[in-house]
């Protein structure tokens, strides 16, 4: 959008006016949709946009960046472990649960326990 100068609303009128062309109606996409293509809040768009947006573009979906769904996104080099992650919500279930429930005690073996799960 910045390299040709256009607005998300010129981009929508543009993608309707293509989705017109293509289909022999006009498309409903609005400014709000473009910025939630932009956001990555929707990561694949309707086919009859998708093609009306490669024809406005002249690029394919995958080269602005749209990702089919269901395909696998290798995840960014600085993400962390999902290991990890699943890790924490493990535990941190386990605590909540022991937070919820009827005053226990808790001994060395439940210790023990829980850390060799949450390993």
């Amino acid at each position: 959008m910045a390299k040709n100068g256009v607005t998300a609303a010129e981009l929508a009128e543009d993608v309707n006016d293509a989705i017109l062309r293509l289909t022999g109606r006009r498309g409903e996409v609005g400014e709000h949709t473009v910025w939630r293509w932009l956001a990555g809040e929707n990561q694949w768009p309707h086919e009859r946009q998708r093609a009306a947006l490669e024809q406005v573009t002249g690029c394919t979906a995958e080269a602005l960046g749209f990702v089919r769904r269901g395909a696998r996104v290798s995840p960014p080099a600085h993400e962390e472990d999902p290991l990890r992650r699943r890790t924490f919500l493990a535990a941190a279930g386990a605590a909540a649960a022991i937070g919820t429930g009827p005053p226990q005690r808790v001994g060395t073996a439940d210790v023990d326990r829980l850390e060799r799960w949450t390993r």
